[in-house]
């Protein structure tokens, strides 16, 4: 059970019955005979052991209504607000450049804000947190929207989430703490099989980078130790709580501060991939995106996979069509030779307090080839 069922936008669009035919449609006939020969093994170990509990399927969540970003069509939300915000119906702002740093609100981005900021006053009058109402969390709704009714659309949606969610009482939890795993609830238990550094540094801008050892997760525990509901809970305190210190630091940098989060992929098994557990992680996967795209836009700056393995093209089709063309447009996947451009966006000093080791005679500059032909 979820604390609303916003927080499982879609529905049945969370793919939890994805099923490992559907996969391997997108695999090449030796990955076929790969796959078969893990199922082969796995069926005659399960003869050895006791069988598993059953998977029971979680119960689908009504459909929420549509959440969208810069670069979708939400031309029906226009007649719903252009009363509530008439001189900025219609109006777009132009998008600015993906993964580069952003300046602080323009003085027709502040009309704008204050425009939305007075549309939502009945919303925002039962919301407690003084971050939600602040020039620099509508800034983010209205670039990462561009149309200033489509941002006030979405910002309306947000508040209506974090009442349904409590999300004042999350905020309330959460301010102070260090923007480490075992700081917020479960977050001791979940670090011992999801290894996450939440604050490795921050680069020259001030964006604080982040680390995942995607490849190095237990899956099987994770569920079965930490459980779906905590982690959710996990990521609801996260994202409150990284937004908030995002906020603060962009008021202290004098421009918006973001997150450049890298994902590491390295040991991702296809067996797991394809486990019971493993589409169970890849539907947490797509629920996550989509609350922290709806819910708390622009807070990412680039999204960094490296050491990719060769079928990850398969699982890049299970979560892209999750993300909106601007979210899109971070995301950076990289192979065997994600330094050079790694270290484009993070210097050296930090690379290697993160384990990164400059190979030999290498020299900054574009990503593999290869690892961007696989997934184009």
């Amino acid at each position: 059970r979820r604390c609303c069922s916003r927080c499982m936008t879609g529905g049945s669009e969370l793919a939890w019955d994805l099923s490992a035919a559907e996969a391997l449609l997108s695999l090449s006939l030796a990955s076929i005979i790969v796959v078969a020969g893990v199922l082969l093994r796995r069926e005659r170990l399960s003869r050895l052991s006791p069988a598993p509990e059953p998977f029971r399927e979680p119960p689908a969540a009504p459909p929420a209504p549509p959440t969208r970003q810069r670069g979708e069509d939400m031309s029906e939300s226009s007649a719903s607000v252009a009363s509530l915000a008439p001189e900025f119906a219609g109006k777009v702002f132009p998008p600015l450049p993906p993964g580069e740093t952003q300046p602080l609100a323009s003085a027709e981005e502040l009309e704008a804000i204050r425009a939305i900021r007075a549309a939502a006053a009945p919303q925002l009058a039962a919301v407690r947190s003084p971050e939600v109402s602040s020039d620099l969390r509508i800034l983010r709704f209205l670039r990462g929207y561009g149309r200033v009714d489509d941002a006030l659309v979405q910002y309306l949606r947000m508040l209506e989430w974090r009442t349904e969610c409590k999300m004042d009482d999350v905020r309330d939890a959460v301010v102070g703490l260090p923007l480490e795993v075992s700081a917020l609830p479960h977050g001791a238990l979940l670090e011992q099989y999801y290894p996450t550094t939440l604050f490795v540094g921050q680069t020259a801008d001030g964006h604080i980078v982040s680390r995942d050892f995607i490849g190095r997760a237990d899956a099987v525990r994770i569920f079965r130790e930490v459980g779906a509901d905590r982690l959710h809970e996990w990521f609801l305190h996260f994202f409150e709580l990284r937004c908030v210190r995002l906020d603060e630091l962009s008021r202290e940098r004098g421009h918006l501060v973001q997150n450049i989060q890298v994902k590491d992929l390295e040991g991702l098994k296809l067996e797991v991939v394809l486990s019971r557990d493993g589409r169970r992680g890849i539907a947490l996967v797509q629920q996550v995106l989509r609350i922290a795209m709806h819910m708390y836009p622009e807070s990412a700056l680039k999204l960094v996979i490296v050491r990719t393995p060769g079928f990850f093209a398969m699982v890049w089709r299970m979560i892209e069509h999750v993300l909106s063309p601007r979210t899109a447009a971070k995301v950076r996947i990289l192979g065997a030779n994600f330094y050079p451009e790694l270290a484009r966006t993070i210097d050296e000093e930090m690379l290697q307090r993160m384990g990164y080791s400059r190979p030999q005679g290498a020299a900054l500059g574009p990503a593999d080839a290869d690892t961007k032909a696989r997934v184009a």
